[in-house]
């Protein structure tokens, strides 16, 4: 009874598990050279580079009148921002509001894993006063703020890399064999585990349609080939570390200890690791 407890814990409920392919890169709009008028965002999702620009963080002071956008696998020699690829007759635009716009740009688009370079343009305005029961505005240039000035300076144009490698996306149906000792002996212990999203939310559960004993994932992270998480049991002082690597062919195996001072050995013999891209 107690290996059973023991297992049953091992590979739990899988909630909260963040992975470092989740990451996104947020950076402050800058109009006239100082003013901090919202945010740009880009980050990866479903095969596409999403790109959001947002003036809402500051109360939608600042309205988004035209914007303009470089992605590209080269550096931006450029820096009227007309001849960027992207602007408001973009195909690839699919939120055009008066405070918020974003872009999804199919990475298919661009020659990877490498490092693209953006480039975020805007020109925005914010009503100062009315005269006449006309509304004043003081229109700005904004541009994305980024490390690298764009050649040849004639305005202040900045750019920031943006990396984008491939990773491994643990998303779907898996089952995992767990023992005490080595791989293949004593009683497998056959767990099913569905993990419905990238932060690693998802159940675990023995056996199969067993929900009765949950825990909380912490610490949890996939570093390249490598996965580990440390697994908390709901009321009890119960803890258990597991580590492993993910095969070339998406299949995860490896060790894993607990705080009753028990080891083991655990493979996954369904279910497969993807691969997808990430930043």
């Amino acid at each position: 009874m107690k290996k059973f407890i023991v297992l049953s814990i091992v590979l739990l409920m899988l909630a909260g598990f963040a992975i470092t392919s989740s990451a996104m890169e947020v950076k402050t709009l800058v109009a006239g050279q100082n003013i901090d008028v919202g945010t740009l965002t880009v980050l990866i999702e479903d095969g596409h580079l999403v790109v959001r620009y947002d003036t809402n963080p500051e109360g939608c002071e600042w309205e988004l009148l035209e914007t303009h956008l470089y992605v590209g696998n080269e550096r931006p020699t450029k820096s009227a921002p007309g001849q960027f690829p992207y602007g408001a007759e973009s195909e690839h635009i699919v939120i055009d509001e008066v405070c918020f716009v974003e872009y999804y740009i199919p990475l298919d688009d661009f020659t990877l894993p490498d490092t693209l370079y953006i480039a975020a343009h805007a020109e925005v305005r914010k009503q100062i006063g009315v005269v006449e029961d006309e509304p004043i505005y003081q229109e700005e240039t904004a541009w994305a703020e980024g490390e690298t000035s764009i050649p040849p300076g004639k305005n202040w144009a900045t750019y920031f890399d943006f990396p984008v490698s491939i990773c491994w996306s643990l998303i779907g149906d898996w089952v995992i064999t767990a023992y005490v000792g080595d791989f293949g002996s004593g009683f497998p212990y056959i767990h099913g585990m569905t993990i419905t999203d990238d932060s690693f939310i998802g159940l675990d559960y023995y056996p199969f349609g067993n929900t009765n004993a949950t825990g909380d994932i912490i610490d949890g992270i996939v570093t390249g080939n490598n996965v580990e998480w440390t697994n908390e049991t709901k009321g009890s002082p119960y803890e258990a570390d597991i580590d492993g690597t993910i095969a070339d062919d998406g299949t995860m195996s490896g060790t894993w200890s607990d705080s009753n001072n028990l080891s083991g050995d655990w493979e996954s013999t369904d279910g497969a690791a993807t691969l997808i891209y990430c930043n």
